[in-house]
């Protein structure tokens, strides 16, 4: 059962839409801005003649992708989906804020990211390609699977041994030298440790955890003094993100003894989701003015008084019990 088929009267239901997009409004005065600050940022780092910066651009974008998408749920009253955005959107800012930290490991961290994307397309092309050891073992797995022709993708016009050249060719192009040094460093230290029974440092696979960097996310929310964030936010938006909190369903006693659930679309604690997409926004975006645009310091504390801080005020002192 969807919230909106408990709500009898017409006259209360649009009262609760009404205030939806009120909310979701409110998300928006932030997005607004943070596009703004994206495009400062496009126009100040393109001027600088460094492709690299196009990570950090791309990454705000996909900041901003997941935000709308809070802001579209939002509408509809769907809180508890929400969650799913704004995790997303958190990790992303850690990402952002991780590469912009240090001016003089920009570039470093912006090609490990690089490099890690391009290499997720090179194992998938291998999975994709029957005859390569990759795709080969995997069929084996797949055995009994209802459906192993996932993978078989020549049907679809794609070429995957091309694809999987295409992929070799950008992963070991000079660009990400340093990378793969760094990976192949990383690697001999961890068998020299092993031959010698002794301890290595930790090294999880992640991009940012190259060059002596943070092994996890909580880790790097540690690194970044956004430690709490993780902890109090994060895993909690996890626990719907795996599927985890369906325990959190249960609203009480119905009558004849049944089990009440919360409905789809339920609005309960939906300003709290709009509060913390708007304090991720504004976070991220004071650190690309810090980072890459400052000239717009000015522009945004006169945007945040006259149109973020009442915002803001709207969505505190909506009280949605659901």
């Amino acid at each position: 059962m969807f919230h909106d088929e408990l709500i009898k009267d017409e006259a209360e239901l649009k009262e609760w839409h009404d205030v939806y997009k009120r909310l979701a409004e409110a998300v928006d005065v932030s997005l607004g801005m943070f596009l703004k600050v994206l495009k400062g940022a496009e126009t100040s780092t393109y001027a600088t003649g460094e492709n690299h910066h196009a990570v950090v651009l791309m990454m705000l974008f996909e900041f901003a992708d997941s935000i709308d998408g809070v802001s579209a749920l939002v509408r509809v009253g769907s809180s508890r989906n929400c969650s799913l955005g704004l995790r997303t959107a958190l990790e992303i800012s850690l990402a952002v804020q991780y590469i912009l930290e240090d001016a003089g490991l920009n570039r470093q961290r912006s090609l490990a990211y690089e490099y890690y994307h391009l290499l997720g397309g090179l194992k998938w092309a291998q999975k994709c390609d029957p005859d390569h050891p990759e795709g080969h073992r995997l069929r084996k797995e797949l055995e009994g699977d209802p459906m192993p022709g996932m993978f078989d993708v020549k049907d679809k016009n794609i070429d995957v041994k091309k694809e999987i050249e295409k992929n070799e060719k950008l992963t070991n192009s000079p660009r990400y030298a340093d990378v793969r040094a760094e990976i192949d460093r990383i690697k001999e230290e961890k068998k020299k440790a092993k031959k010698e029974d002794r301890p290595v440092a930790d090294w999880s696979g992640n991009w940012y955890s190259l060059w002596g960097g943070p092994k996890d996310l909580r880790s790097l929310s540690r690194h970044l003094k956004l430690l709490s964030t993780y902890e109090v936010l994060y895993r909690t938006w996890s626990n719907t993100a795996h599927g985890e909190g369906a325990m959190k369903r249960i609203a009480g006693k119905a009558e004849g003894g049944l089990v009440h659930f919360d409905p789809l679309r339920n609005p309960a604690q939906l300003q709290e989701r709009c509060h913390h997409a708007c304090l991720l926004t504004l976070g991220l975006m004071i650190a690309v003015i810090d980072k890459l645009v400052p000239t717009m310091r000015a522009e945004f504390q006169s945007w945040y008084a006259e149109h973020m801080k009442p915002a803001l005020a709207f969505i505190l002192k909506t009280n949605i019990k659901g």
